[in-house]
């Protein structure tokens, strides 16, 4: 690996040795990156990355996979600090684009321990598919009208009760989705649509991973972006959660959404790795899984060097709801998933109603 690897690479990609990188669980060997084909220019006398003007290689940064922006970061401290400054102008453009200003709408997350999830995030994880219409917030439970009251009082965000236009009745009202109660608001000036919704426990990232499919398991907090299966959000695909034979009409027609948005959920792990073994492989459905372990991608997109991502819940486990086991998907039973931390757990029926995205 090049001699000026930064010291404190992201959370989920540990230096093994001088010229090798863990990134998500899996060691590759490196070379210089003036000698690959990881990204190579033959014409017009550019012959390799860092022949690019910083203009072109932050372009060409902001039109990337989060994961494949993150995973080069590490190959040297200048496209570390690169990556770093691609982040967070995505995150930023992300919540202007809600009519949101950064600055004060990051601070209050980190106040209130709210996370921004759902649509809006995987757009900015994956860009160039879809335009979110909506963002959704995520406050703890009894923080809902604190966040309401600095929101009327940063723009002209007015409350919508036309059952027509708003999503509380898919949030709201029941512990098997995580969520209390919701409330959207609408910007007058600019249209702009935000969900602000109430979670059941004080660990907002439980009903993250309460939604229908492992792509849209992904959130930001103040400093950070998390995403729970990187590498099959970074190839369009994903793992259902569910253990029901038929899905619900919400649920269904949320998946018929993705689709047409370009991402379709695997039967099974073996889809995705054939060799896994069921209940052991991080993108297997059958495996319990920690936000803080080695498959978790961890960013912190802050300009404070060393700053560690805060995940809001250090806690927080999962495992996913599957109709079947990968080895016998025909005969094998179906497994009901769970999401638990220090302050919330949830089994059973909730993985039958993850309608939430």
């Amino acid at each position: 690996m090049d001699s000026d690897a930064p010291q404190n690479p992201p959370s989920g990609v540990q230096v093994a040795t001088e010229d090798q990188v863990n990134i998500f669980g899996e060691t590759t060997t490196l070379t210089p990156l003036e000698h690959t084909d990881l990204i190579r220019f033959n014409t017009d006398g550019y012959s390799c990355w860092m022949d690019l003007c910083e203009d072109v290689q932050y372009y060409i940064f902001s039109i990337m996979s989060i994961m494949s922006v993150v995973c080069i970061g590490t190959t040297s401290r200048y496209n570390y600090h690169l990556y770093k400054h691609v982040i967070q102008d995505r995150v930023n453009a992300c919540l202007r684009a809600f009519s949101l200003p950064p600055h004060l709408t990051l601070a209050k997350l980190k106040e209130l321990k709210a996370i921004i999830s759902g649509s809006a995030v995987l757009a900015l994880l994956e860009p160039g598919l879809f335009i979110p219409q909506d963002i959704d917030i995520y406050v703890p439970a009894c923080r809902l009208n604190a966040f309401v009251a600095w929101l009327t009082g940063v723009g002209s965000f007015v409350e919508k009760v036309d059952k027509n236009l708003s999503k509380s009745d898919s949030y709201a009202g029941t512990r098997a989705t995580g969520v209390l109660q919701s409330k959207y608001y609408e910007c007058s000036a600019s249209g702009a649509i935000i969900n602000i919704i109430e979670t059941h426990s004080d660990s907002t990232p439980t009903a993250v991973f309460m939604f229908h499919s492992s792509f849209v398991m992904n959130y930001i907090s103040w400093n950070a972006i998390v995403s729970a299966y990187p590498k099959l959000t970074a190839a369009h695909r994903g793992l259902l959660n569910s253990d029901a034979d038929e899905q619900p009409p919400r649920t269904t027609s949320c998946l018929i959404k993705y689709h047409l948005r370009g991402f379709d959920n695997l039967e099974n792990g073996r889809e995705w790795d054939e060799s896994h073994t069921c209940g052991v492989g991080a993108y297997c459905p059958r495996t319990p899984r920690s936000i803080t372990d080695v498959d978790t991608m961890r960013v912190s997109f802050s300009g404070t060097a060393g700053d560690e991502p805060d995940l809001v819940d250090d806690n927080l486990h999962w495992r996913l709801g599957s109709m079947s086991s990968c080895n016998e998907p025909t005969t094998s039973p179906s497994r009901r998933g769970f999401v638990g931390s220090s302050s919330f757990a949830a089994t059973g029926e909730v993985i039958r109603c993850l309608t939430l995205v």
